[in-house]
This record gives C-alpha cells, sequence and structure tokens, in this order.
C-alpha cells in the first residue's frame, strides 16, 4: 500500500512533448507540496496477514487559506481510494468559525406537542472572539409558509464563542407533515462573514429508537501514554428528569511514565448543570496502571437529542516536572538580572543571556506569495564562486543560531494530548419513553425529588390563574376540572390504590432538630390559636395537666414510630455506591470476582458446636 501525492502520479512525458500551462489548481497543489503543507508518515508499507500499523496525517499552519490536496490510496493488484485532504489556517486578528455547511436532524414523529431539542455546534479555531447571530428572517418566512406553524425554531440564536472553544446551538424540529424538509439558514459572524447551512430533517408517523453503535478502539496508537477502552457510551433512550450511569476503563499502556489526566465536562447553556458527570474527574496514573471511571448522565426537564464530545487531556508527568524545573530557573535567572548589576566588568553584558516572556510566534505566509521556483545561486565561470556563496549563506545561519543562542525565552507547559470520548442520548417525556420501550422503564430512575422540590408541587405561573380569571374562563376550566376529578374518582384502579396506600407503611422523614418534640398532626390553619399570654392566666393545676397530657401524647407517638422503607433517591445512591466501589476493588486486585463465595456459618451453629466439645 501507499500514499501518492499529485508528485507521484505525474508521467514524465519526452522532450518533444508540449506540456502546456499550468492552471491555478495544479500551481496550488504545487506550491502546498513545496511548503510541505500535509504530511503522511509512513507514506507506503506491506502488511502480512493479521497485521496492522498506525499512519499519521498532519497539516502545518504555515499559509493562510483553504489548501486542499488530493492524495490516491493504492493497494497493490487492488483498489485506489481518492482522499482528499483540507487545511484551514486564519490571521491571528481575523474572527472565523468552523461549522458543517449542511446538517441533518434525527427523525421526528408528525404532531409531537414537544419535540425534541437537538444541536449543532460551531467551532472558534481562531485566536479571537467571535460572535455569531442566526438570521431570523429564514426562519420567520418558513413559518408564515407552513401556516404559521415553527417548523424549525432556534433557541440560542446569538452568543460569543471564546477561542478555541465550541458553541452549541440548541433547535427544534417540528415537522407537519410526511415529508423531507430542507431549510437554507445564513448565520451571520461579525457582521462580515457569513455561513449557510443547509439543515435536513424528515417527519415519521411512529417513534425510532437510538441506533447502537458502539466503536471500540482495539490497540492503542504508537506513542499514546493512556487508553479508553470505549471511544463511544451510548446512553440510548433514556426518559426525562432520569439517571443513568455507564462504567468504562482509563488504561495507562506506557510501562515507564506516569500520566495525569483531567476531563473537561461541558455545561448546559444557560445553567450551570452538567449533563454529563465522570468521577474520578482528574487523577494520575502509574506505569500500566488501570481505573475505574463513574460516567453519570441526568437527563434535562425537556426532550432533547444529546451529542456530546467529552476530552480527556493527557499529560506525562516527566514532561510537566521538566517545565516546573525551567520555568523555576528561568524565573531565578529573572530576578537576578533585576536585582544585580556589574561595574568592573565590561564583557559581562555581553555573555548575560537576554530573558524574553512571550513565545516566539512565526506569522503563515498568505497564499499565493510564495514564489514558484526557489531561487538559484549567480551563475559563476569558476566553482570557487558558487562554493564561496554556500560557504557565505552558512556562516549567516551560524551568526543567527549564536545570536537566538543569547536569547532565554520562557518555558511553556507541555502540550497535553487529547482523548475524545462520545457520549449519545435520547430523552423522551414520559407517555412516549412507555409508548416506546414499555419493558424498560423500571430499570430507570427518576430523582423526582432532587428536580422538584416540595415548594414547586404547584407552579406559581398557574396557581392564580383560577382565581384572577374572568367569569366566562372561571366556568369553563371550573367545568373541565369537575370532569377530571369525576373521572379521576371513579376509575376503580385508584380506589384499589388507595386502599392499599393506606395500609402501607409511612415514608421516611428526617427529624426536625429545630422542634423540642414530634407533632403527629399539625395545626390546622383555620382553627384559632390562643395567644401566649392566655396561658398565664390559667390555674397552676391546668398547666401542669396539660404538661403531663402533652407528654404522654409525645411518649405514645414515639413509642409508635418503626423502622420504615428508605426512600428511593437514597437507596438508588447507596447500591450504586456499593456496586461501583466492588468493581474498583476487583479493577485494583483487592477482590476477586471470579473465586468461591465464602460461605460463614451463623453463630447458632457455632455455639451448638462448641457443647459437645465442652462436655467432652
Amino acid at each position: 500500500w501507499a500514499f501518492l501525492f499529485p508528485k507521484d502520479q505525474r508521467t514524465e512525458l519526452p522532450g518533444w512533448a508540449e506540456t502546456g500551462e499550468l492552471s491555478s489548481t495544479e500551481l496550488d497543489h504545487m506550491q502546498i507540496q513545496d511548503c510541505k503543507l500535509f504530511t503522511v508518515a509512513p507514506r507506503s508499507g506491506t502488511l502480512l496477514p493479521g497485521q496492522k500499523r498506525a499512519v499519521q496525517f498532519s497539516y502545518s499552519h504555515n499559509v493562510i487559506g483553504t489548501n486542499r490536496l488530493p492524495v490516491v490510496f493504492k493497494l497493490s493488484y487492488g483498489r485506489e481510494t481518492l482522499l482528499n485532504f483540507q487545511g484551514v489556517t486564519v490571521e491571528q486578528d481575523k474572527p472565523h468559525l468552523f461549522a458543517s455547511n449542511q446538517h441533518a436532524f434525527a427523525p421526528v414523529d408528525v404532531g409531537d406537542c414537544r419535540p425534541p431539542r437537538q444541536m449543532y455546534e460551531l467551532y472558534n479555531g481562531g485566536a479571537v472572539q467571535v460572535h455569531y447571530e442566526v438570521d431570523r428572517t429564514v426562519l420567520s418566512q418558513l413559518q408564515m409558509d407552513n401556516f404559521n406553524h415553527p417548523v424549525l425554531s432556534c433557541i440560542s440564536p446569538q452568543g460569543e464563542v471564546l477561542p478555541g472553544e465550541k458553541a452549541t446551538l440548541e433547535w427544534i424540529f417540528s415537522p407537519l407533515e410526511l415529508k423531507l424538509y430542507q431549510m437554507d439558514v445564513p448565520i451571520h459572524i461579525h457582521e462580515n462573514d457569513l455561513i449557510t447551512v443547509r439543515f435536513e430533517g424528515c417527519g415519521t408517523k411512529t417513534l425510532t429508537q437510538s441506533s447502537s453503535d458502539v466503536r471500540i478502539q482495539s490497540e492503542p496508537f504508537p506513542g499514546q501514554v493512556l487508553f479508553l477502552s470505549e471511544d463511544s457510551v451510548l446512553i440510548g433512550d433514556v426518559p426525562v428528569r432520569s439517571q443513568t450511569t455507564r462504567v468504562f476503563f482509563l488504561t495507562n499502556v506506557s510501562h515507564t511514565e506516569s500520566a495525569l489526566f483531567l476531563w473537561e465536562i461541558p455545561r448546559q447553556k444557560g445553567s450551570d448543570q452538567k449533563v454529563v458527570q465522570i468521577h474520578p474527574e482528574r487523577g494520575r496514573l502509574r506505569p500500566e496502571e488501570c481505573t475505574l471511571c463513574v460516567l453519570t448522565f441526568s437527563s434535562t426537564d425537556y426532550p432533547t437529542i444529546h451529542q456530546l464530545d467529552l476530552i480527556c487531556q493527557v499529560t506525562q508527568e516527566a514532561a510537566l516536572v521538566q517545565y516546573h524545573d525551567e520555568l523555576q530557573r528561568w524565573e531565578e535567572e529573572k530576578r537576578r538580572q533585576e536585582n544585580e548589576f556589574i561595574i568592573t566588568d565590561k564583557s559581562a553584558s555581553k555573555n548575560q543571556r537576554v530573558l524574553v516572556d512571550e513565545k516566539p510566534q512565526t506569522s503563515p505566509v498568505k497564499k499565493g506569495s510564495l514564489s514558484k521556483y526557489k531561487v538559484l545561486p549567480p551563475i559563476a565561470a569558476g566553482s570557487e564562486e558558487t562554493v564561496s556563496f554556500y560557504t557565505n549563506q552558512t556562516r549567516a545561519e551560524r551568526r543567527l543560531q549564536r545570536e537566538a543562542a543569547k536569547i532565554w525565552r520562557c518555558p511553556q507547559p507541555p502540550r497535553p494530548a487529547l482523548l475524545h470520548l462520545r457520549v449519545a442520548a435520547h430523552s423522551f417525556e414520559l407517555q412516549d419513553y412507555l409508548k416506546l420501550c414499555p419493558d424498560e422503564y423500571h430499570t430507570c430512575f427518576r430523582n423526582i425529588q432532587a428536580k422538584i422540590g416540595p415548594t414547586s408541587a404547584v407552579p406559581p405561573l398557574f396557581a392564580p390563574s383560577l382565581s384572577s380569571a374572568p367569569g366566562p374562563g372561571k366556568d369553563i376550566v371550573a367545568q373541565i376540572l369537575t370532569c377530571m376529578i369525576s373521572d379521576i374518582l371513579s376509575d376503580p384502579e385508584l380506589a384499589q390504590s388507595l386502599v392499599t396506600l393506606s395500609s402501607k407503611p409511612r415514608p421516611y422523614q428526617p427529624a426536625d432538630t429545630s422542634s423540642t418534640h414530634f407533632s403527629p398532626v399539625p395545626p390546622s390553619p383555620c382553627t384559632p390559636t390562643r395567644p401566649p399570654s392566655t396561658s398565664v392566666t390559667l390555674p397552676q393545676h391546668h398547666r401542669l395537666l396539660n404538661e403531663a397530657v402533652a407528654k404522654e401524647g409525645t411518649e405514645k407517638t414515639q413509642n409508635k414510630l418503626q423502622p420504615v422503607l428508605a426512600p428511593a433517591y437514597m437507596c438508588e445512591a447507596v447500591l450504586l455506591n456499593t456496586l461501583q466501589n466492588l468493581l474498583t476493588e476487583a479493577v485494583k486486585g483487592q477482590f476477586d470476582l471470579t473465586a468461591h463465595p465464602c460461605i460463614i456459618p451463623p453463630s447458632s451453629y457455632l455455639r451448638s458446636r462448641a457443647k459437645p466439645e465442652e462436655d467432652q
């Protein structure tokens, strides 16, 4: 096999053949190959049956613009595959966003009252902050063409993208018909540039489950220190307000190097809530050590299709220690030059190294500014002048090297390697999830108490609606509520559940430390309470009698209290932590999952065996 660049595919023509002028595309390809913007290592090789080989592709940001190069991957006595290499280099002070020109939404059920949110990402690969804004006139026109129905709406139409980060645009696709929708939406960047993205979406009649494709890297690449057991984690279909956990492993495949890792966890836009959490979030792995990572996915209140890209930064500990040592020596030299000075020695200033804080930046060359051919030495009569030309050039290079040796630049931290973990999930409303996956609902844990507290049982927006409604509106609401309540009360399953509920034990309630005694029945707000000053006018024996009755009632109530079942969220947390601890101990070799179970006899059996021995 071999990767063939355009120069490798060129056929040598005889001298009498006319080649003609080169096109602009061919000149660009020659310039890209002369500057060595794209490199492939190795370029060719031979693979035996069952053998593997890692190939590295790299791009150098030396020429400003979009550079493209066609490369052919050829197998000996086999097929040929065309690969299109593309790289983009922008100026340092120019805003630029990298975005896909075409995006396909997941199919959505026609007539869905709450269609899911779907994500589209913009990446800022430049060095300045970029402002983006979605052209909403196209979306308004699309809504008018579809009977004033919002077929496509953007929840976050504008925002800022920091350098080196991503912006997630949330979209809601709500089709009206069973057809394929194609919408061209422009996105403005700093009011100068424009990106036109074609969004495609299809309306369906029935709900479909998520695909279960999981990519697994079989072997680590050359130079890779940490290795993920899975490249993608598929959460699948889950109901809203639910929590799901997955387990994967992070292994240090190096035999000599220790490594540090740090996970970058994205946050939900507009809130501090993390949809995904990984434990441990950071840590250190010794050579050939493996750690267990627990991924917890918490679905939001609204149906959403999540496509998340989690990044793990991996830094070798030896490179980090070397960086800190070099930085400490550089700072000590800087403090020494600031505090010390020499008067008598005049040659000291010549031998002293110049400290520079900034990192050397090489400005990329604009596309088309390089010459087509390299400059040749001047034509000379003898060979001595040609030799002197190369000798002078070497001396100039040596002079530049000596000047560069006098400059001591500030050490830069080691660049971490990146590991990508894809997380895919699709959250549904509870009714839709029961229709789609009725047999899997019992496997989901919905932590409703963490989402909705006791004070938010009734939304404040709907609380004053009945009292503030006008006459006809109040009658309509009262009639609807009356019909709903009568239907609920006439349901036989509800009546049976109420009978069963009365016989169940009381749910767990944490003790109130602020009160001195337990009051099983709170006072009704309708009954008037006697002011505390009236207790002073009562006779003394009446007060003692009341205190005795209250104390006796409290003792009876406390004696009736029995241990009851803990809440579901507490049981979930305890069991989950127990299983995770067992897996962690098994990974570290402290617990053998395949060992024969150890049977411990009860204490009564041990006592029965001890009595005959005492008699003997």
